[in-house]
């Protein structure tokens, strides 16, 4: 992080804990601002509708690419992801079990729109995303065999990992295909 934004993400992590009311709307250096605040101190809080809130990692406004179907199935992997951390609060490996389960379920299904909208509207991205793709399915896939197998319950790092991504992800590659797909005229 360079010395401005750090600055900046110094000065942003005392607005937001002290007066998050003040968050501008759709500015893209605070919403980057944000970003490094989330990853950093690992939970997101948001001000809306006079109520704070927290979670692991919240669906806002700031994470939408403009196509329906691909914001809503961000929504439901944040909503599932979640749910999973909620989980491992409780160790609850059952829970966990379950829960993984349904995630690799749900980006299977989220990974396929995504590959579908690629090849059917020739994105030149395709390979380098549908190869991040792969190795998160195959991560997961292979935590979940890991807590079939041992005692394991999920850890912090895992956690960790999968926001990290999904911002990343979301970022440098969802953005790039949504303002591809605006292009050609999906919404």
């Amino acid at each position: 992080m360079n010395i401005q934004l750090s600055r900046a993400f110094n000065l942003y992590s005392k607005k937001l804990i002290i007066l998050p009311f003040l968050l501008h709307k759709n500015n893209y250096i605070e919403m980057r601002i944000k970003r490094y605040y989330n990853l950093f101190i690992g939970f997101h809080i948001l001000f809306e509708e006079g109520v704070l809130k927290m979670s692991f990692i919240n669906w806002t406004k700031e994470e939408l690419t403009n196509i329906k179907l691909i914001d809503q199935q961000h929504k439901e992997t944040t909503d599932l992801i979640n749910e999973i951390y909620e989980s491992n609060s409780k160790q609850n490996k059952k829970a966990q079990v379950t829960f993984i389960k349904n995630l690799i379920a749900h980006l299977r299904e989220h990974f396929e729109t995504e590959e579908k909208y690629m090849k059917e509207f020739s994105d030149t991205g395709y390979i380098s995303h549908k190869l991040e793709h792969d190795r998160l399915l195959n991560k997961i896939i292979s935590t979940e065999s890991k807590l079939n197998e041992d005692d394991l319950i999920l850890d912090e790092e895992f956690y960790q990992s999968m926001r990290k991504w999904f911002y990343n992800h979301l970022d440098f590659k969802d953005r790039k295909l949504g303002e591809h797909l605006r292009t050609k005229n999906v919404k």
